[in-house]
C-alpha cells in the first residue's frame, strides 16, 4: 500500500485553526498582527487604539476612521477634505470637532483583549447575550486646550427601565440618560464639563 506523507506545516496550520473550538483564547496583539490586518493596511494603534490595554488616545476623527477602513486622519493633509466617503454629515466630522483630543478607557466587559468564543473577533459582553447587566463601562474625555467634557458610560442593570430618554432602576432611581442605543443598553452615569461646550454626541470606541 502506498503511503502519503503530510507536511508538518500543514498539520500545524490545521491544529491552530481548530484551537478556538477547544477553548483557546487569542489576544488582540495576535489578531491584529497575524490574522486580520485592517483593510487600509494600517494597524489600529496608528489611529490611536490600544486594544490590549483597553484604551484610545488620539483625535476624534480617528475614533471612527479606523472602523471605516479609512487612512489615518491627519489635520494637515488637504486630501481628506471633500472626498472622504462615509463621513459627510456625521457630527464628529464637522470642522469644529474632528481635531478634538479624545481619551477613552474601557473595561473587559465592554471589549476584551481576547477572543475566547472561537470566532476570532475580540469578545464583547463575554458570557452575556448583550451588554445589559454585563458591567461594561467606558470613561471618555474629549476637548481641547480651552475646555473638556468627561463622560462615564455604563451598561444598565438587567432590571433597568427606559422612560423617555432616561434609564431608571426598578426602584425608580435615575441611572442616567440613554446613549449608544445602536450598540446596546447604556446610560451616562456621570458627566462633567470644564467650559460651556455642548457636543452633539458622545464618541464610542469602535472595534473590528
Amino acid at each position: 500500500m502506498k503511503r502519503y506523507s503530510v507536511p508538518f506545516a500543514a498539520v500545524l496550520s490545521l491544529f491552530l485553526l481548530l484551537l478556538p473550538a477547544f477553548g483557546q483564547c487569542y489576544s488582540a496583539k495576535k489578531k491584529y498582527e497575524i490574522w486580520l490586518p485592517v483593510q487600509s493596511g494600517h494597524r489600529p494603534s496608528e489611529w490611536g487604539y490600544n486594544y490590549p490595554n483597553g484604551r484610545f488616545s488620539g483625535v476624534l476623527a480617528n475614533v471612527y476612521f479606523a472602523n471605516l477602513g479609512l487612512p489615518v486622519y491627519a489635520a494637515e493633509e488637504a486630501a481628506f477634505f471633500g472626498w472622504t466617503p462615509g463621513v459627510i454629515g456625521e457630527w464628529w466630522w464637522a470642522e469644529a470637532y474632528r481635531n478634538l483630543s479624545v481619551t477613552m478607557i474601557w473595561n473587559e466587559a465592554f471589549l476584551s483583549d481576547l477572543s475566547c468564543d472561537g470566532d476570532r473577533y475580540l469578545d464583547r459582553h463575554f458570557g452575556f447575550a448583550d451588554y445589559r447587566g454585563s458591567g461594561a463601562e467606558v470613561k471618555i474625555r474629549i476637548g481641547d486646550v480651552a475646555w473638556s467634557n468627561y463622560y462615564h458610560v455604563m451598561a444598565v442593570p438587567l432590571d433597568a427601565v427606559l422612560v423617555g430618554d432616561s434609564w431608571f432602576s426598578l426602584s425608580g432611581e435615575v441611572i442616567g440618560r440613554q446613549v449608544w442605543p445602536e450598540i446596546g443598553d447604556f446610560a451616562v452615569i456621570q458627566e462633567r464639563k470644564e467650559g460651556d461646550v455642548e457636543l452633539p454626541g458622545i464618541p464610542a470606541p469602535q472595534y473590528f
